[in-house]
């Protein structure tokens, strides 16, 4: 065990070696609520991420349906997300520290309150616009997707957000490439370190990112069909 031990440290020591001179910024702690299409993407990307713990909250069980957008696997289905979501964060960084809970927002004590107030950051990834049951401390990143849209809101006012929304409040089959949520994922990762390093993390601070991955797609690959033209491509010798 003594030498499994050592060879454990050893490796967790050269995880990052690479990204020394990138300066990346590492929340201590963050709570993901939601553990869908984007929130199961997140809680795979955030164990390399986040320093010392990952708290995750979902009361809703793995379908075959959200196989083709997840991380989740055929075994997983009808298994609870906060478990095969813990599952393979703790693969990923078993010194990570993961609280899960399988409730409701309305269903959380006291203690788990607590406990989602204490993290660097709560990231909402819930498929309603409802706002939060409790009062909450930390600030508040907001994930959606609808097909190839995607939005990414700091610190959301539900309440506008809501007035805004026609969507029924009983969930609704839309479809969805797997792509966007994963992308969405990875930059709501990115947008995480941005506001960490340049020391904005605020509940005073607000802002929202909108796109569309197939807007985005049809721009690279206009752009790559210009180089290509440009750079005297397609041209028969």
């Amino acid at each position: 065990m003594k030498w499994f031990n050592e060879v454990e440290k050893a490796i967790q020591g050269r995880i990052h070696e690479r990204e020394e001179d990138l300066y990346i910024y590492r929340p201590d702690s963050v709570a993901i609520i939601g553990l869908g299409g984007i929130g199961s993407w997140i809680a795979y990307l955030m164990p390399m991420f986040v320093k010392t713990s990952l708290i995750l909250v979902d009361y809703d069980r793995i379908e075959a349906s959200n196989l083709h957008r997840t991380p989740y696997s055929f075994g997983d289905v009808g298994r609870l997300k906060v478990e095969a979501a813990e599952e393979f964060a703790i693969r990923k960084n078993p010194n990570l520290r993961i609280e899960s809970f399988a409730k409701s927002l309305h269903s959380l004590n006291k203690k788990e309150i607590a406990l989602i107030n204490d993290s660097s950051i709560i990231i909402d990834c819930r498929d309603n616009l409802h706002p939060f049951p409790f009062d909450t401390r930390p600030p508040i990143l907001k994930l959606g997707y609808d097909g190839f849209n995607w939005n990414i809101i700091f610190n959301p006012d539900y309440e506008i957000l809501r007035s805004w929304d026609d969507t029924p409040d009983d969930y609704a089959t839309v479809p969805i490439y797997v792509a966007t949520p994963f992308f969405e994922a990875a930059l709501a990762t990115f947008v995480v370190h941005i506001m960490a390093i340049s020391k904005k993390f605020s509940k005073n601070l607000k802002f929202t990112l909108r796109g569309n991955l197939n807007k985005l797609l049809n721009l690279f690959f206009e752009q790559f069909e210009d180089n290509y033209e440009n750079n005297g491509g397609g041209e028969n010798e």
